[in-house]
């Protein structure tokens, strides 16, 4: 799995979700199901968000594909750091995904 730097945007008015598509090198899916996903939003190193899969982290079996959701109003109107990272359930080897930056503007409703 190849490391990633994810820029993001949304407003503060809709819900925070996008999907991350990931192929092995053979070009199949990637099996997010054999892993314990965890994603963070902080601020100043303070956790702001944090997603599993038990309260928004949704894997598409199957097709690689991984969704992090969030209802409206989980972030203020702001700049954040993200991150997230990867625990094989039968390994425990970890690795980080991806990091990057988060803004979230005015949604004006």
């Amino acid at each position: 799995m190849a490391y990633y730097e994810v820029t993001v945007r949304a407003s503060d008015d809709e819900t925070y979700e996008y999907s991350l598509e990931e192929k092995m090198e053979d070009g199949s899916p990637f099996p997010w199901e054999d892993y314990e996903i965890e994603y963070s939003v902080t601020y100043k190193g303070g956790n702001m968000l944090t997603l599993t899969e038990a309260d928004g982290v949704i894997i598409h079996s199957g097709e690689g594909i991984v969704t992090f959701s969030a209802p409206s109003g989980s972030l203020a109107v702001g700049k954040y750091k993200h991150g997230c990272r990867i625990r094989h359930l039968d390994t425990a080897k970890e690795i980080q995904v991806f990091t990057g930056n988060v803004t979230i503007y005015e949604g004006e409703f």
